[in-house]
This record gives C-alpha cells, structure tokens and sequence, in this order.
C-alpha cells in the first residue's frame, strides 16, 4: 500500500477514535443521510465513508444522500475505493456492515450497529497486514 492511501486511512481512523462526528450519529448502515448542513457538519446521520467531507474537505462533498471525491459523478463506494487505494474487496471489508474478510485483512465481522470505534479498530487491523510501498 503507497503511503498517500495509509496516512488517509490513519487520519480516518484517529477521526472516528476521537473527531467530533459530521453526523450526529453514527450509522454504520448509512452513508449520509440529510444534506442540509451547516458549518461542515451534515445532519442526522452518517457511517465511515459519510465522514469524508469532514475529515478530508478538500476532496470530498456532501452528494444529497451519498458522498463523492469532489466534482465526481461517482458514489461513496467508487470514490473511497479510489481515494483509498482499495480493491473493491478491501473496500467492503472497510466501509460496508457484514462484508468482513477477517482472515485476508484482519480486523473482526461488523454487524449494521457498528460504532465507530470497531470501524477504525478494523482499519488499524487492516494497515497492519498491508505493507507500505513508496
């Protein structure tokens, strides 16, 4: 894994550990849900990939009911991948409720109630089994 995608997958995961949310809630069944926001901070409700806007506000928008690498048609799902640097395997092992490959990428299954704890805890047990590549 190049470096780039390891310090963006670092800092995703020190915001779940200990960031203040762009969602009032985390829903790990829920990529974003109410665009109205304010100030950054977007609504009701929102998982990992929802947290991109916040956590990366230079490459990252806030879609109606998704989000996107800025200027991109494309949803959360393609835009993470990419901007991670994830296969889409390794994606659903990140970001989606009950696709865990805990034996190729570490980490534990996670159910729709993940909180964002575990999701963060998965990435560290994920870049664990990855090594960086210049």
């Amino acid at each position: 894994m190049k470096a780039v995608f390891r310090k963006r997958l670092e800092k995703l995961a020190l915001h779940l550990e200990k960031g203040k949310l762009g969602h009032e809630r985390f829903d790990f069944n829920t990529v974003h849900k109410n665009h109205s926001h304010k100030k950054g901070f977007c609504g009701t409700a929102g998982c990992a990939m929802g947290e991109c806007p916040v956590v990366f506000p230079r490459h990252w928008e806030f879609l109606e009911y998704d989000v996107a690498i800025k200027g991109q048609p494309h949803s959360g799902f393609y835009s993470g991948a990419k901007f991670f640097g994830l296969s889409a395997e390794e994606h659903n092992h990140l970001f989606m409720p009950g696709y865990q490959n805990v034996e190729s990428y570490g980490g534990r299954y996670l159910g729709v109630r993940a909180k964002r704890e575990s999701v963060a805890s998965n990435i560290r047990a994920f870049l664990k089994k990855k090594k960086v590549k210049s």
